[in-house]
């Protein structure tokens, strides 16, 4: 870790608290949690009847819930960034993955003409989850947005919601 690159990180996920609100709903919090977490009363805390995505929060990793070994999935995971680096500034996706795992970003290149601007990006994740070697529960993978200056490491993280062997 290097200290003197965290204070320039070329680009940024922003979250509100919205964001994090909507999070904690999609986990399931009831109002009077999210009041006490918040700080707000129980009717401005309540939660949509409708709740999200665990995996909408702006966040730069993912994880990524299966169902278990051997059967297939599919997500799309959105994700916004901020250039908070010079104007003009082009970043290239460098995608790393595993076996049983494919994983791509659309658009695969960002271009910022100014500074503060944010971009939107897809991530796809899809395949077949194989069974663990060596005592490995998931696997791992990866999306590396580079400007050639800053790397922006985007962990992925795919695991069965229960570990039961074929």
């Amino acid at each position: 870790m290097n200290p003197v690159c965290a204070a320039h990180p070329g680009l940024v996920y922003d979250a509100t608290e919205a964001d994090y609100v909507s999070f904690l709903c999609a986990q399931g919090y009831n109002a009077t949690q999210m009041a006490t977490m918040t700080g707000k009363d129980d009717a401005a805390a309540a939660c949509p009847a409708e709740r999200g995505d665990v995996s909408s929060l702006n966040y730069p990793s993912i994880a990524v819930p299966v169902i278990n070994y051997g059967v297939g999935f599919a997500v799309d995971v959105p994700r916004m960034v901020t250039n908070v680096g010079p104007a003009d500034t082009v970043y290239n996706a460098k995608v790393t993955t595993v076996p049983g795992v494919m994983v791509s970003v659309k658009p695969d290149k960002l271009v910022f003409r100014a500074a503060k601007k944010r971009l939107n990006f897809t991530v796809s994740i899809a395949g077949t989850l194989v069974p663990p070697v060596n005592g490995t529960v998931g696997a791992s993978a990866s999306v590396v947005w580079s400007d050639g200056k800053h790397e922006v490491r985007s962990p992925i993280y795919v695991f069965p919601r229960s570990v039961t062997r074929q």
